[in-house]
């Protein structure tokens, strides 16, 4: 048996990496169902987080239409209330639509942060290239 100290340690580990099944844990046979029941509390945890940051990123892509269409319509047109509504065709339509935006909109954002990095880094250069120069004058 191992002490509590470390089965703390194997989890935080599996914590930060995960590339593994925490209750196959080599030495730690004696507590695959605290391993295991601790793995599928994280792995459900970090599910229900996703969900909801996926929920949060489609309704952000929906709100611009939403916020087009008018509160009110006295000939009986579509209004932001029906298609905030969920199962209104237009809902889905607008679901539909951002779930198939999403996909594109995160990997601009990825694209613009590893363009953001490539800057610094050759700010960084030009700064030493011109600190360089500057030594030398």
């Amino acid at each position: 048996m191992k002490t509590p100290a470390e089965i703390a340690s194997l989890k935080s580990s599996w914590y930060a990496d995960g590339g593994w099944d925490l209750e196959d844990s080599e030495g730690f046979e004696a507590h695959r169902d605290e391993l295991l029941a601790y793995r599928k509390q994280v792995e459900g945890a970090r599910a229900e987080r996703r969900a909801k940051e996926h929920e949060e990123a489609i309704v952000g892509l929906m709100r611009p239409a939403l916020d087009f269409l008018p509160e009110k319509d006295e000939r009986g047109g579509l209004t932001r209330g029906d298609a905030s509504r969920d199962g209104h065709a237009a809902n889905r339509l607008l679901r539909a639509v951002a779930e198939m935006l999403l996909p594109i909109v995160q990997r601009l954002d990825r694209l613009d942060e590893r363009q953001e990095a490539e800057l610094r880094k050759l700010e960084d250069h030009i700064d030493r290239q011109v600190r360089r120069l500057d030594g030398r004058s």
